[in-house]
């Protein structure tokens, strides 16, 4: 996984959401979360965005180092 730009309010909606997919779009040099939606059904969603990843992967890891 690599590691991307987000604010301290996306990491922390991120920890605390019961949903199980983050989908998500980067800017043009690919560091930075530029649109970002939280959602449980990944088929509707996956199209609209560039990525996406399982969120209790994601939320395993301490929250200073989030890696999506």
């Amino acid at each position: 996984m690599k590691n991307y730009k987000l604010s301290i309010a996306a990491v922390f909606l991120i920890t605390k959401s019961k949903k199980d997919f983050i989908c998500f779009t980067l800017d043009k040099t690919e560091t930075k979360v530029i649109d970002y939606l939280l959602t449980n059904d990944l088929t509707r969603h996956r199209k609209q965005y560039q990525q996406f990843r399982l969120l209790s992967i994601v939320k395993e890891n301490n929250i200073n180092t989030i890696k999506l």
